[in-house]
């Protein structure tokens, strides 16, 4: 399981230049700030016992990000660390909630021609760029982890917009011809040529909610996903203050480690036991 695990990220690592690349010419934007630097976004708990966000994240490549409330001594309950593969910019419509009554009331006289540009205006957004590299197709929708990672480094880079780049490459098989008079190739017995191309598929992801909105992206985060969230964190630092659960999950992780077991819950073996221990101190 592990093997596999570095072997399909480590190809994603090694292509993932060559995919933005891509993605540049097929969106006609420059895609910046490549893999550059960690962000931290730090939470701490307020009086009712919710993580809220301390303040705006902190970049920092050495890993540990400072803030006023650390130099104030108050340490997050826990934080996030992120790096997101890459950040363009993005021309969009925003409607101008400062044009006058008297405009609004002209526009609605003049005629059905008009596309009323006068009561909007052009703006710049920043997108956040996120690549993953698929063995066999992309997923159409991209799965939900995927999609909940995009969501946070949105949050974590100030914007609502970012796109899952899917990246699939595919082997062309050639047969090439046999070498003839005058003819300079080197396959003299017509052997076969591989040829790789890739086909990216992109899929946006918004946090800017309406009622058409079936994700609810942003909603969900605050109610669903960082209530869940705290309440693992909570685990663990109840299972670090309890020696019988500290010592028993240190016991069921060598086991698994000596047994080289996987890592799915699914399967009886004894990493799901130190699994279990953790997920025991979650209510839900």
């Amino acid at each position: 399981e592990a093997t596999r695990y570095n072997i399909n990220t480590g190809f994603g690592k090694d292509h993932e230049e060559d995919a933005l690349d891509l993605y540049e010419k097929q969106c006609g934007w420059e895609v910046t700030c490549r893999n550059e630097g960690f962000k931290y976004w730090k939470f701490h708990l307020d009086k009712d016992g919710n993580a809220v966000p301390m303040n705006h994240t902190t970049d920092d490549k050495q890993g540990h990000g400072t803030t006023s409330s650390d130099i104030e001594g108050k340490k997050p309950f826990f934080f996030i660390v992120g790096v997101a593969d890459g950040i363009r910019d993005e021309l969009y419509h925003v409607d101008n909630l400062h044009t006058s009554k008297e405009n609004q009331n002209n526009n609605d006289n003049d005629d059905d021609d008009d596309d009323d540009d006068d009561t909007k205006q052009w703006a710049l957004r920043q997108v956040v760029v996120e690549c993953k590299h698929r063995m066999r197709k992309a997923f159409i929708p991209p799965p939900i982890y995927d999609q909940i990672q995009l969501v946070i480094y949105c949050m974590m880079y100030g914007t609502s917009e970012g796109e899952i780049v899917q990246v699939v490459k595919n082997n062309i098989h050639k047969k090439q011809p046999q070498q003839q008079d005058g003819n300079t190739t080197n396959n003299k017995n017509g052997a076969t040529t591989n040829n790789t191309t890739s086909h990216i598929t992109i899929s946006r992801i918004s946090l800017q909610e309406d009622e058409n909105d079936t994700m609810q992206h942003r909603h969900n985060w605050y109610n669903t996903i960082l209530p869940r969230l705290t309440s693992f964190v909570h685990a663990v630092y109840n299972v670090r203050a309890n020696d019988d659960k500290r010592y028993r999950m240190i016991h069921a992780a060598a086991a698994a480690a000596a047994t080289g077991a996987s890592a799915s819950l699914g399967e009886n073996n004894d990493e799901c036991d130190w699994w279990q221990i953790l997920l025991e101190e979650c209510p839900w």
